[in-house]
């Protein structure tokens, strides 16, 4: 192929659009988050207890209902493109 660039270009193009098929498709995906927190608050003046701690965990999964037509016309767009 190095004899050829404008090959090695069209494949180059090719596999780009075959990743941004793959990357639209994914979007549309249902999908999974997690994050923490954990926080310590002072109290001044200390009438029970010096300080007091919090902790959060939150795990959540997002399924995108509503943009089930839009992914279906975002992917054929992409493969059309």
């Amino acid at each position: 192929m190095s004899g050829r660039p404008d090959l090695a270009a069209a494949r180059l193009n090719s596999e780009r659009a075959d990743v941004h098929i793959k990357s639209v498709r994914a979007d549309g995906l249902p999908s999974i988050f997690a994050s923490a927190d954990a926080n310590r608050t002072y109290y001044d003046p200390s009438t029970y207890a010096k300080y007091g701690d919090s902790w959060a965990i939150r795990i959540g999964l997002n399924i995108p209902i509503f943009r089930v037509f839009e992914t279906r016309y975002s992917v054929e767009k992409a493969k059309d493109e």
